[in-house]
């Protein structure tokens, strides 16, 4: 019997989560009230994911600009693309779709930054 590397690489489960605390961002519940940890403390912990190969190739182009006969990365919205890619909940589903970057850019510059950097790391 033969190694099927085919069947490998498609059951292969590489697509990671990381958790990232973010103390600005407490967490709430449906009726808006504060989740809290085991010892009592504000549940801060939220995810990031790694985007598959596909969603790797939407996110360079939504960020790159053409200059002449090449393209180049714009800088301007990198952070906002990548958090609204790859913010998740605890299983690994997105949190917002590309279309809703807004809210994301909507978020302070610290938090966001912190999430970026768990982010960045995984893609």
């Amino acid at each position: 019997m033969g190694v099927n590397f085919r069947k490998s690489i498609e059951s292969a489960s590489d697509l990671k989560t990381e958790p990232v605390e973010i103390p600005a961002w407490p967490q709430v519940d449906d009726d808006g009230k504060t989740v809290l940890k085991e010892d009592g403390t504000p549940n801060c912990t939220y995810y990031v994911r790694m985007m598959s190969l596909g969603e790797r190739q939407a996110f360079d182009m939504a960020v790159a600009v053409k200059r002449g006969d090449t393209y180049e990365m714009n800088p301007q919205r990198v952070r906002a693309e990548l958090l609204v890619r790859t913010l998740c909940d605890d299983k690994g589903v997105r949190l917002f779709e590309d279309s809703e970057i807004g809210v994301v850019e909507g978020k302070g510059g610290d938090p966001c930054g912190a999430a970026f950097t768990a982010a960045q790391s995984l893609n």
